[in-house]
């Protein structure tokens, strides 16, 4: 299979693409995490410049917004490697050894919904405006509680194009070691989870 014929067919159908994606795929996987970071970078440095700080913190803004964007371009890279480590610690736990480049490989090809979840926030930064910027961030869950941290943390990683993602990797999952959906789809749900109680303390993972 061609490169885009593997990106068509995690799409339409994951478990037999993902049959044909091996560790020699991993730098053409690592493409995909290198562009989408790069549009994760760039939208949220767009919103981030929308945002109303005030004249007394524009020029700040200015300056802060360059750190803005290399943090979400960072943050978007540990959100598929991160899972994917704690899967193989999990995975090892739950079913054994298993492949942990070619998962690697796979779980960067499973990623392809939060691709197009950037290009739709870069399309969305571009024309929203700083009203509906604040409104955005109203929003969300407020207080510092770690209950609230991780409720926000959920939305984040949990959107529509995050669960996807999510029935993807249970697909790679299964795949890489050769075990059941049921099995697969716990390994990934703990991992999951694990992930999401790491991001409340550290969000930048």
């Amino acid at each position: 299979m061609s490169f885009m014929e593997k990106m068509i067919g995690v799409i339409t159908v994951p478990s037999e693409t993902f049959k044909n994606i091996m560790e020699k795929d991993l730098k053409k996987g690592l493409l995909i995490i290198i562009i989408t970071a790069l549009l994760s970078g760039f939208a949220g440095s767009t919103y981030f410049s929308k945002m109303s700080l005030g004249p007394q913190l524009s020029e700040m803004q200015s300056q802060m917004t360059p750190f803005i964007a290399i943090a979400n371009a960072l943050t978007y890279v540990t959100r598929w490697l991160t899972p994917s480590l704690i899967i193989t610690v999990i995975a090892k736990l739950m079913i054994g050894d298993g492949n942990t480049k070619r998962l690697l490989s796979i779980t960067s090809f499973a990623s392809l919904p939060l691709l197009i979840q950037q290009i739709l926030r870069l399309i969305d930064s571009q024309i929203i405006s700083p009203a509906e910027v604040g409104q955005v961030i109203a929003s969300r869950f407020t207080g510092e509680g770690l209950l609230i941290r991780f409720l926000n943390q959920g939305l984040n990683v949990l959107n529509v194009f995050g669960l996807i993602t999510v029935i993807l990797t249970v697909y790679a999952v299964t795949e890489n070691y050769g075990t059941s959906n049921s099995k697969a789809a716990q390994v990934t749900v703990i991992s999951y989870l694990t992930y999401l109680i790491i991001r409340t303390f550290l969000p930048l993972i």
